[in-house]
């Protein structure tokens, strides 16, 4: 079996919240960003879930991976958001920020 190559992106970020708050969260912005599109892959409840994302209607194959970590911090919780796609295309990153970003609006919005 051939393996076909990986390109993974990331961003990090603290965010003030407490870690079972931020992965509630992230089924919200998941929810509302891709919708239909989106689907769970893994998920432990509480420090890792990874969400498979199809442009298409096709989940079954999705475009991208999108794998969020999660760890307690006296600040609150630093969330690392992975994409990984099998295809390139134009570089991520700044997005994932922007994902982050409207996840911490999310749990301001929240508390």
């Amino acid at each position: 079996m051939d393996l076909m190559p990986m390109w993974t992106y990331q961003a990090e970020r603290v965010v003030p919240s407490d870690p079972s708050d931020v992965h509630r969260a992230i089924d919200v912005v998941v929810a509302d960003l891709w919708g239909d599109g989106s689907r769970v892959v893994v998920d432990d409840g509480v420090r890792y879930r990874t969400d498979a994302i199809a442009v298409a209607a096709e989940l079954d194959d999705p475009d991208v991976w999108l794998t969020w970590s999660m760890e307690p911090v006296p600040e609150g919780t630093w969330v690392r958001l992975s994409l990984d796609e099998v295809h390139p295309g134009p570089d991520p990153s700044e997005a994932l920020g922007e994902v982050l970003q409207l996840l911490a609006e999310r749990l301001a919005v929240a508390s």
